[in-house]
């Protein structure tokens, strides 16, 4: 079996498509196309399923595919020791993210990270929480920062991150903006701006606003912090962000207020998958974000 043709066929199906794993590889096609029947020959079996329109795999295809990707992380790992054995820490590490926490959080992870090991590159990979926990899963990124406890905590080894209190966002001249804290209860007549729904802070808002006696009017929506910000300004109106964002934000007109009672926090994690093995370059990360 030619390690070339597995490459080439793990490629085709991660990116669920001929066209794009040729323009990622700058390859054919054909050339693709070849190589994957080349091993079906090899191997003596169909890999995949061509009566489907889309890229579908049999039975025997799903078994090559996940063998493969061990295969392929095993060779990746050796060439890994023999280097780390000549003592040059050399490699490139696939890390997953939501947009908004790798807005806030990535830039700084990066910088203290390739300060530490230069010739380890990150790659990010930016999702959606539920889709971070299935590229997890899959193996296509080998640990991922994610909001707690928004993920299947036996699944995973957790490594605790960062812990952000939320406040109260409003224009500076709203009518509670005086107040030094408010109360979630003090915010039921309020108009609401919030993450859209494939964001784990569109349920934490909800969530808390119900705890607290009462379903928020929801005027807005967005999957931009930024346009939240500027929507709560304009409307009058008021959101709950962690106080990371706070930092980013240019917009003078906005103020934060802190919560009054037991402050809700946004918790991140480091996850990766449980028991599962640790290449030399990801064990450097882990080592550096638990100090």
């Amino acid at each position: 079996m030619e390690i070339r043709d597995l490459q080439n066929f793990i490629q085709v199906i991660d990116h669920d498509s001929f066209t794009k794993a040729a323009e990622e590889m700058y390859v054919t096609q054909s050339s693709l196309s070849k190589s994957i029947k080349r091993l079906e020959k090899q191997l003596a079996s169909d890999l995949l399923d061509r009566k489907s329109k889309k890229v579908k795999l049999t039975d025997i295809g799903m078994l090559v595919y996940q063998q493969g990707k061990e295969i392929l992380y095993a060779i990746d790992d050796l060439h890994l020791l023999i280097k780390k054995s000549k003592n040059i820490e050399v490699g490139r590490l696939k890390l997953g993210m939501p947009p908004l926490i790798g807005t806030l959080f990535f830039p700084e992870i990066a910088e203290t990270f390739n300060d530490k090991f230069p010739n380890i590159k990150i790659e990010l990979f930016e999702r959606g929480a539920k889709k971070l926990e299935e590229i997890v899963l899959d193996g296509k990124v080998e640990i991922a920062l994610v909001v707690s406890p928004y993920f299947k905590n036996n699944m995973y080894d957790i490594y605790p991150y960062i812990e952000d209190e939320f406040f109260v966002f409003l224009h500076k001249d709203h009518v509670l903006a005086s107040k030094a804290e408010i109360s979630i209860s003090e915010l039921r007549d309020e108009k609401f701006i919030i993450f859209t729904e494939e964001f784990t802070l569109h349920d934490y808002v909800i969530n808390a606003c119900k705890e607290a006696g009462f379903s928020p009017e929801i005027v807005y929506k967005s999957s931009q912090w930024d346009l939240i910000l500027e929507l709560t300004v304009s409307s009058n109106g008021v959101t709950l962000l962690p106080s990371s964002i706070y930092k980013k934000n240019l917009n003078p007109n906005i103020k934060l207020i802190k919560i009054k009672g037991e402050p809700l926090l946004w918790k991140l994690s480091f996850i990766t998958l449980k028991d599962s093995y640790k290449s030399f370059v990801l064990e450097k990360f882990i080592s550096l974000i638990k100090k």
